[in-house]
């Protein structure tokens, strides 16, 4: 089809493209413009919130009081502020308006978080329980390792149960091993379990509890494994 002939336009009657005529409803630019404006309400309608005056259709308030509006708005802040400062916070104790945490050993002033969250212990005193958990892991830890490792614990998070199936489905990985003295260097088999992402980041808090509880594991399976033989 030649698409350079020439068609006209169904309520103006100027001439249009064929091509216009056949895939744009067969009108012109400025009916169609027409008609789309007519939809919308007229603007004259709508006023200001504030001064009552006329604003466009998508505009709530006029120049003058949005202008107003966004200078008071830093002086209202400022005023929500002052409400919790002093002695009107909730947490003012002693001439502080919020609490001071100090490490358990050493007494060392620490953050809100390492006091709510974290072991209650500064880095220095954590360093020294259960090894160092920030050094690097060692040649020994190898995949051949971690295989036997997941072998030994049936492929599944000794803590939620979860299998390498649904871990490789939620998080896209392979299953994790977990050191359970959190030293790295230690890479002895009764030292290794397997544990989930979500677990084994969980298991970096309240260290000594989950220290003690996955060595009960450790040596529960020992004896079901004696068992069996």
């Amino acid at each position: 089809m030649n698409t350079k002939t020439c068609s006209k336009c169904r309520i103006c009657g100027n001439e249009i493209s064929q091509k216009v005529f056949l895939y744009d409803s067969g009108l012109c630019r400025s009916c169609s413009q027409k008609i789309r404006w007519s939809k919308i309400p007229k603007k004259s309608k709508k006023k200001c919130i504030d001064c009552e005056s006329k604003v466009s259709f998508y505009a709530k308030r006029c120049k003058l009081c949005s202008n107003k509006e966004r200078k008071n708005r830093p002086e209202e802040k400022l005023k929500a502020r002052l409400k919790f400062l002093g002695k009107n916070n909730p947490k003012y104790i002693d001439g502080r308006t919020t609490k001071q945490y100090y490490c358990i050993d050493c007494g060392k002033e620490i953050c809100m978080i390492t006091g709510i969250y974290g072991g209650q212990k500064c880095l220095s005193c954590a360093r020294t329980i259960h090894g160092l958990s920030n050094l690097p892991y060692t040649g020994e830890f190898t995949k051949k390792l971690k295989q036997q490792i997941k072998k030994r614990d049936n492929y599944k998070c000794q803590y939620c149960g979860m299998t390498q199936k649904e871990h490789f489905k939620k998080y896209g990985r392979n299953i994790e091993v977990h050191h359970i003295d959190y030293c790295p260097a230690n890479c002895k088999e009764d030292n290794l379990i397997i544990l989930c992402r979500k677990c084994n980041t969980t298991v970096n808090y309240n260290r000594d509890y989950y220290y003690a509880y996955f060595i009960y594991i450790m040596k529960e399976n020992k004896r079901v494994i004696i068992q069996n033989r």
